[in-house]
C-alpha cells in the first residue's frame, strides 16, 4: 500500500455484482458460473456434518470444474489429515483441523467472489496519488489560483446534495461517493458513522488544504442505501448538506438502490386493524404483549395464512408492516393473512430468547399459535405458515421451524444472526470461538419440509459476526441438502431501513397468490 500526499484518501469497496440477484434452488437453470459456489459447499458440508462422503462427491465435482491446483492440494491436505489408516474418518482429527478449515472457507469465499466479480485479487482500501473526487479537484485547482469564490461557489453548490455523487469511468456497477463536512482545524479527527463495511467504518474525513472542506471518498454499489452521520469527540454531527433523514440520522439512496413500493399509505386502500392484545404463558411463567393484525374485510368464513413476526415492536413502528400487509393485500399480491407481532420483553431478553432459545420456540409453538387457531380463522398448514424476523430474530426464526417444522414450514429471514453459537457473549467474541452452530445443526440432520427466504447486506461484514459469509454459509448448505431457498444480498448494512422495502419481496415470494 503507497503512501499519498494528505488529503487523498480513497477507499474501494469491490463487490461481486453478480450476487445482488435472487437465486432460488427451484430454478432448472443453475447461474452462469457456479465453480466457487461448488468449492463452497464442498467445504461448508465437511464443515457441519463431518460426512467425508459429501467432501469427496464435491471434491470430484470441484475437480470435473478445473479447480485450480492450489485448491486441489488444500483439499488433498485435508483428506490427509482427516482419513486413518483404514480410510475412515477420525472424528478427534477435528480438533486438528480448524485452523485448516477457517483457511479453506476464507480461500474459497474470497475465491467465489472474485470469480463472480471477474476481477483479481485487490486491497479493499485503495491509496491514490491524486484527490478521487473530479469536483473536488477542481475546488482544489481553483483555491490554488487564487480564486476568492471557489469556496462559496462550491458550497452553495452542495447545499442539499450531499454526499456528492459521481460517476467513475467505464465503471457502471460503482459510484464514487464523497461525504462532507465543513470547518476549520476543530474538525479534525471527526469520523463517519454508519452501517458500512470495516474498511469505510469510523473511518477519520480528511482536509482539503487551505480551505474548510473535510471529506472521505468511498466507492460504493450503485444500488446502495444507508444511513449515516458525523462524530467528532463522541459528539453526533448530522450532515447538513444532507436534506433527507431517517430516524435521527442522514439518509443517502444511490441513483440504482431498489424503490421501496409499499412502505407509504396508498390511496383507495382498505386499512386493515392492528390490536394490541397480551397472553400469559405458562411455558415462559410470565405474560407476554404482542399484536395482532386483521386484514380488511375479515370473515370468519374463510381461512386465513399466519405471519408470525419477532421483535413485533420494531415491525410496527421502525419498519411500517401493518400498511406493507394492506398494500399488498390489496393490489392483490398475496392472499389476506393473520399477523402475530411479538413482542421482545427487553433488550437482555431478547438476547437470550432470540438466539436459539427452546423455551421460547416452545413457547410460539406450543401456546402463541394454538392461540391464534382458537381465536381467528386461520389455516394451519404448515407450507401456509410463516415465522419471520431480523438479525437474532431471523436467527430465531430459522431455529424454531428447524424444531417445529410441522406448524412452520416457511423462514423469512432478513440478515439472520447464524453466526451464533452456544455460550455467546455480546461483544465478547473472538476468532477461536465456533461460530455457525444452526448452521451445523440443519447441516447434520434430515431434510425437513421447509422454504426459507433469505437476504443479507453486501456491508454487513463485522470482523467475528459476518453476517454477510454466514448467511452465505446457511445457503449453500440448505441448497447441498436440496431445501427450496430464496436468496438475496442487498447493497447496505444491518437496518431497518432496508428491511423495511425488502420485506414485501419476501412476503410474495413465500405467500404469493401463485405459490404453493
Amino acid at each position: 500500500m503507497k503512501r499519498a500526499d494528505p488529503g487523498s484518501l480513497v477507499i474501494s469497496i469491490d463487490v461481486p455484482v453478480s450476487a445482488s440477484f435472487f437465486h432460488s434452488s427451484s430454478q432448472q437453470q443453475p447461474p452462469p458460473d457456479r465453480t466457487g459456489r461448488e468449492k463452497l459447499k464442498c467445504v461448508y458440508l465437511f464443515c457441519t456434518t463431518y460426512n467425508w462422503k459429501s467432501l469427496t462427491f464435491y471434491t470430484r465435482a470441484c475437480i470435473k470444474r478445473r479447480v485450480s491446483r492450489q485448491a486441489m492440494e488444500n483439499l488433498n491436505e485435508l483428506k490427509k489429515i482427516a482419513m486413518t489408516s483404514q480410510n475412515k474418518f477420525n472424528y478427534e482429527s477435528m480438533k486438528n483441523l480448524h485452523l485448516l478449515i477457517s483457511f479453506l472457507i476464507l480461500s474459497f469465499t474470497v475465491l467465489f467472489v472474485k470469480q463472480a466479480s471477474g476481477q483479481s485479487p485487490k486491497s479493499k482500501v485503495k491509496i491514490v496519488d491524486t484527490i478521487p473526487s473530479p469536483r473536488l479537484k477542481a475546488l482544489a485547482n481553483e483555491i490554488n489560483s487564487n480564486d476568492k469564490n471557489a469556496l462559496r461557489v462550491f458550497w452553495d453548490e452542495m447545499k442539499g446534495k450531499a454526499p456528492l455523487i459521481e460517476e467513475i469511468p467505464g465503471n457502471d456497477n460503482l459510484k464514487q461517493v464523497t461525504f462532507l463536512c465543513r470547518g476549520g482545524n476543530e474538525m479534525n479527527g471527526i469520523i463517519l458513522i454508519g452501517p458500512f463495511p470495516q474498511n469505510i467504518r469510523h473511518k477519520k474525513l480528511l482536509h482539503l488544504a487551505n480551505s474548510d472542506v473535510w471529506y472521505l471518498t468511498a466507492q460504493l454499489p450503485v444500488a446502495s442505501r444507508f444511513s449515516y452521520f458525523f462524530e467528532l469527540n463522541g459528539r453526533k454531527i448530522i450532515d447538513t448538506l444532507n436534506p433527507y433523514t431517517y430516524e435521527s440520522d442522514n439518509l443517502a439512496e444511490m441513483p440504482g438502490a431498489p424503490k421501496q413500493l409499499w412502505i407509504q399509505p396508498q390511496p383507495n386502500v382498505s386499512k386493515g386493524s392492528l390490536k394490541e392484545l397480551h397472553i400469559t404463558s405458562k411455558i415462559l411463567k410470565e405474560d407476554r404483549t404482542f399484536a395482532v393484525y386483521v386484514p380488511a374485510n375479515y370473515s370468519a368464513e374463510k381461512k386465513y395464512n399466519l405471519l408470525v413476526v419477532l421483535d413485533g415492536e420494531e415491525y410496527k413502528n421502525i419498519i411500517p408492516l401493518p400498511t406493507i400487509l394492506d398494500n399488498l393485500i390489496a393490489n392483490g399480491k398475496i392472499n389476506p393473512l393473520i399477523a402475530i407481532l411479538i413482542d421482545s420483553k427487553n433488550q437482555k431478553a431478547r438476547f437470550h430468547e432470540l438466539a436459539c432459545d427452546s423455551t421460547f420456540a416452545d413457547f410460539l409453538a406450543n401456546e402463541l399459535v394454538p392461540w391464534a387457531y382458537e381465536n381467528y380463522h386461520t389455516n394451519s398448514d404448515p407450507q401456509q405458515t410463516v415465522i419471520a424476523g431480523s438479525s437474532l430474530g431471523g436467527l430465531a426464526a430459522a431455529y424454531t421451524a428447524f424444531r417445529y417444522p410441522k406448524i412452520f414450514g416457511n423462514v423469512l429471514s432478513q440478515s439472520g444472526s447464524f453466526w451464533y453459537y452456544p455460550g455467546w457473549v455480546r461483544d465478547q467474541e473472538k476468532e477461536t470461538d465456533e461460530f455457525g452452530w444452526l448452521t451445523r445443526q440443519i447441516g447434520s440432520s434430515p431434510k425437513l419440509p421447509i422454504r426459507f427466504y433469505m437476504e443479507v447486506g453486501l456491508f454487513e461484514t463485522n470482523r467475528y459476526t459476518n453476517q454477510l459469509i454466514e448467511n452465505r454459509r446457511l445457503r449453500d448448505v440448505l441448497e447441498a441438502k436440496n431445501y427450496k431457498v430464496i436468496y438475496s444480498e442487498y447493497a447496505g448494512g444491518h437496518e431497518y431501513l432496508n428491511w423495511r422495502g425488502s420485506i414485501a419481496n419476501a412476503l410474495i415470494a413465500l405467500m404469493g397468490k401463485m405459490k404453493k
